[in-house]
């Protein structure tokens, strides 16, 4: 058994990738990281360009090589692309002995004959055939979640951010319900505790929307619906953070992208936060709203309704739906009392299931079960002073 084992990540993943491999450090502190990330693996040469325009019209058909944007958009999807990044993945990996390996995301395969290894995801690609709008995120092709199928069946066992994606391995992979555990996930912005947020920010009727992608997020039907609110409140604003889309409408604060560190202001003066989105794997920026004491509106969609408890700690609409929309931010907006109740009542759901702490002790729990032998008996000796003084039971 090596004394290393493998992390292996496409960029930052929404920040995920840092806490993560932060968790995992501090749980198996005996263990060196190898670190890989695909992006320095240079996947794609330009001998596979042929390759991957036949893939993309055999799988997609010939209207998606129409041009460069259009290939790109689909090149990833390809079976000729995971099988490129698994044989890179390979040569790169090859002659290691890791005690485990580790890869986040499920767009690829990284495991390795008789090396445990495991997959931590907020996704599954058939799962995107039950949004309202299935290609949102990705192009759906059959062939390369043939080839996903493999990996999670490689993987000695698939962690999930919800018990939405848990379902789905087991229901459309066929995955054994004792190999996936739902092990969530925690919030990249948290409030701070000492940090006391005025309750008078639930009577300033702003409504706040973060998202990079406006389109996938849900900005149009939200903008449809601001424009419905402000008949019955036109003092009403929308605050748009991570995007900057191309609108001049009254009442609307295009802010744009702003670095990490800045995002908690918002939360701070937000009224109620809205993303009505159409394609949403997890959504940490529910946690984040959540942590600083926010109503949320959102769709009825994915692991949302995990995270948002509808008429409790916010409201969940219908996708693509304005009126309803409308409706829901405006009885938020009228009863500011019951803003701040359902937002009390997020945040102390939020606390208790989401935390990377917690993840991180579920994740160490079911590895070292799932590995036995020296990862196990050295872990055991390692680990108490890298865990939480509480935990809740894996799950």
């Amino acid at each position: 058994m090596g004394d290393h084992f493998a992390f292996i990540k496409i960029g930052e993943f929404s920040h995920i990738n840092h806490q993560v491999l932060t968790q995992l450090q501090a749980r198996f502190p005996h263990l060196e990281p190898t670190v890989i990330d695909l992006r320095d693996l240079h996947v794609v040469r330009k001998r596979d360009v042929p390759g991957l325009v036949f893939s993309v019209a055999g799988e997609f058909g010939p209207s998606a090589c129409l041009s460069a944007k259009k290939l790109r958009w689909h090149m990833h999807k390809t079976s000729y692309m995971f099988r490129r990044t698994r044989a890179a993945l390979l040569q790169r990996l090859r002659g290691t002995n890791f005690a485990f390996t580790f890869q986040t995301q499920a767009m690829f395969d990284a495991s390795l004959p008789d090396i445990p290894h495991f997959i931590y995801t907020d996704h599954t690609h058939l799962e995107n055939r039950n949004y309202p709008v299935p290609e949102a995120a990705t192009p759906l092709s059959l062939t390369w979640a043939a080839m996903e199928k493999g990996a999670y069946h490689n993987a000695r066992m698939v962690f999930t951010m919800s018990r939405n994606i848990s379902r789905s391995l087991i229901s459309e992979y066929g995955c054994s319900p004792q190999k996936v555990k739902c092990v969530y996930a925690g919030s990249n912005v948290s409030a701070d505790v000492t940090v006391n947020i005025e309750n008078s920010r639930f009577s300033a009727k702003n409504i706040l929307f973060v998202g990079v992608e406006w389109e996938r997020k849900g900005g149009p039907v939200l903008l449809e619906a601001f424009r419905l609110l402000r008949r019955a409140h036109p003092e009403a604003r929308l605050t748009i953070v991570g995007c900057s889309p191309q609108i001049s409408e009254p009442g609307v604060h295009i802010e744009g992208r702003v670095p990490l560190a800045d995002v908690p202001r918002y939360y701070r003066s937000a009224s109620v936060f809205c993303l009505p989105t159409l394609n949403e794997p997890f959504g940490l920026v529910f946690l984040e709203a959540a942590s600083f004491g926010l109503p949320v509106v959102a769709t009825r969609i994915g692991a949302i309704p995990e995270i948002v408890m509808d008429g409790k700690s916010g409201y969940l609409v219908e996708p693509q739906n304005a009126p309803e929309l409308a409706a829901r931010l405006g009885e938020l907006l009228r009863d500011p009392r019951r803003a701040e109740q359902f937002g009390a009542c997020g945040r102390d759901w939020v606390s208790r299931r989401y935390a990377w702490e917690e993840t991180g002790h579920r994740l160490f729990s079911h590895i070292k079960r799932a590995t036995r032998g020296s990862v196990r008996d050295k872990a055991q000796a390692a680990a108490p002073s890298a865990q939480p003084t509480t935990h809740l039971a894996p799950v």
